[in-house]
């Protein structure tokens, strides 16, 4: 996974966002590990599974979605995870990362490192929900900008981040356990 210089994370009280009286967004912790696991594998199988490898998919889905990966991220300070729920059921999660894309950039920015949901919520509205709790997050920690990596051939989700005002910057690398990807950088600046 691409990792950038790490910057130090401020301290982010328990959070809880109720945007309505359907959608859910808990600030994930160690007792949510398992659930975390199992909906981080799910999401990805579901997006990547069709176009990879299935034993490719496996390695890393067995890597990078474990229960004891899940913990050691939920430990990392640089790292928020977050629980979606839209009628009390558990339909996405979010992963924010602080570091930069590049070593040498100086963007003042959050990574939105996944904003998953299980495919029976594609085009329900949640994940415009869950991208604006992305917004307020980053700025209340005074961040200038999100940035993500998308897929190239990932054309859904390119269309939704151009939708909501992300644009291309550059391309970066992804390793999908022993292969590379190409995924494209996308910045939105928030001032």
């Amino acid at each position: 996974m691409l990792r950038g210089s790490a910057k130090a994370l401020p301290l982010i009280l328990p959070y809880t966002l109720m945007m309505n009286d359907r959608i859910k967004i808990l600030k994930a912790n160690l007792n949510d590990t398992t659930a975390l696991s199992v909906i981080a594998a799910t999401t990805f199988y579901d997006t990547y599974g069709a176009y990879n490898k299935q034993e490719t998919i496996q390695r890393y889905i067995d890597k990078w979605f474990s229960t004891s990966q899940m913990c050691k991220e939920l430990s990392d300070d640089r790292i928020i995870y977050y629980l979606v729920y839209d009628q009390q059921q558990l339909s996405g999660y979010i992963k924010l990362q602080f570091v930069n894309p590049h070593q040498n950039s100086d963007l003042n920015g959050v990574e939105l490192s996944r904003l998953y949901l299980l495919k029976q919520w594609h085009g329900s509205g949640v994940s415009e929900v869950m991208l604006n709790h992305c917004y307020k997050i980053a700025e209340e920690l005074k961040q200038d900008a999100i940035w993500l990596s998308v897929w190239e051939k990932n054309n859904r989700a390119i269309r939704f981040y151009e939708k909501h005002g992300f644009v291309k910057k550059g391309n970066l690398i992804f390793k999908m356990d022993d292969e590379d990807q190409n995924d494209f950088l996308m910045v939105k600046h928030l001032i």
